[in-house]
């Protein structure tokens, strides 16, 4: 995973967003688990994107894992990432190499 942060001043409700490709594997996991583990009192806001996100749904294999943990991805669209959510997030998680490659050519991090 490849990270960037922001330079801004530390506030209280910190954004972080996971992107892969898709948005129906690798990030969704990332973002449901954190999710999860920062419970639903945690000033953090947690999203996810994906490089070539396209109308879908979420892996099987990724739903029943979510579901055996008690979490319900039911409500889960793939979404695109855009320059909008690179600018909306002060944590940006790249999940693989091509990802972060990608955000640094097409947003200039």
């Amino acid at each position: 995973m490849l990270v960037w942060r922001k330079m801004t001043a530390r506030s209280d409700n910190q954004s972080i967003l996971f992107v892969c490709t898709g948005n129906i594997f690798r990030s969704v996991a990332a973002e449901y688990a954190l999710r999860a583990q920062l419970g639903a009192q945690s000033a953090y806001r947690v999203g996810s994107a994906g490089i070539e996100a396209k109308p879908g749904t979420i892996h099987p294999v990724i739903s029943n894992r979510l579901i055996k943990k008690g979490v319900d991805p039911s409500a889960h669209t793939p979404r695109l990432l855009t320059k909008q959510l690179v600018n909306e997030h002060d944590i940006i998680i790249a999940m693989g190499l091509g990802h972060r490659e990608f955000i640094q050519k097409r947003f200039g991090l």
